[in-house]
This record gives structure tokens, sequence and C-alpha cells, in this order.
């Protein structure tokens, strides 16, 4: 049997098999149809197989998509033009939270779909510095790893 996050704990039949209980103020998970169609599918094969919670791995394939469609596309209501581009902030504890685990899978699957897409993305934002500093030396024209190292550094 293949246990996932996606599927509902079995109730507990000893009473040293009870599950912890949520912290106060965790979210409820998403109602299944979150999981619709090919992404749903993709959720689905990959969460058996991760400590990844299915929500990441989903909004990890959301943002990723737009990024690899880009602002080209469009989807028009009335005069307003919706672009496939999303930001989201994954947020967890450093090295326990699963956060680059969910990220690893869907990075895999883009790669392989459109490699033109890898040398355009950061990841690992861990301080403000590591934002900072890209945009700063770029702007005052020292160069830039582009990973948050560079030759200008402040005290």
């Amino acid at each position: 049997m293949t246990l996932s996050l996606l599927n509902e704990p079995e109730e507990p039949t000893h009473a040293d098999d009870t599950l912890l209980a949520a912290p106060a103020g965790w979210p409820a998970p998403p109602a299944p149809a979150v999981y619709h169609e090919l992404l749903g599918e993709i959720v689905g094969k990959i969460a058996p197989h991760t400590e990844a919670d299915p929500v990441a791995i989903l909004t990890q394939l959301l943002v990723a998509f737009g990024a690899a469609v880009g602002r080209g596309a469009f989807f028009q209501v009335e005069a307003t033009r919706h672009h496939p581009n999303e930001y989201m902030c994954l947020v967890g504890d450093s090295a326990r939270g699963r956060k680059g685990s969910s990220w690893d899978h869907v990075r895999r699957l883009l790669a392989a779909v459109d490699p033109s897409i890898e040398p355009r993305v950061l990841t690992g934002l861990s301080s403000g510095d590591y934002l900072t500093h890209p945009v700063i030396c770029s702007r005052l024209g020292f160069p830039c790893s582009g990973r948050g190292l560079c030759s200008l550094h402040f005290g």
C-alpha cells in the first residue's frame, strides 16, 4: 500500500496509532477539486514518493507553468489581459520544511519539458542580502553571480 499526503488518514486501530493534531491556526486541506486535470494528475504521481506537501507541489507547478509560458500568453476578460505569471512565497522550517523537495520534483519535470528555463530560475532566498545584493550590484555596475554573492559587501 502506498501512503500519500493526498489520501485521508485512516482511523487509528490502536490507541498508540493516534495522529497528532494539527497546530492551532493550521489551514484545513483544500478540497479535492483543486487537484483536477493534468496538474492534479502530476501531483498525484509525485505525492506518494515525497514528504513534500501536495499543496506546495501544486503551487510550484502553477508558478513554474506561468514562468515557462511567459507574459506573451494571456486570457482576456473584457478589457483586461490576465497573464499566467504568478508569484508565491513558500514558508517553512529550514532544513525540515521540505520546501526544496516540492520544487525539486517540479524543476526536474520543467527542465525535461523546457531546458531553456533552467538558467532563469533563482531559488533559495534566505535573507534580505540575498535579494538586494544582485539588484544593488547591477545598478552600480559590479559583477554579481546572481546567487546573492557579489563583489560589493556591506558591513
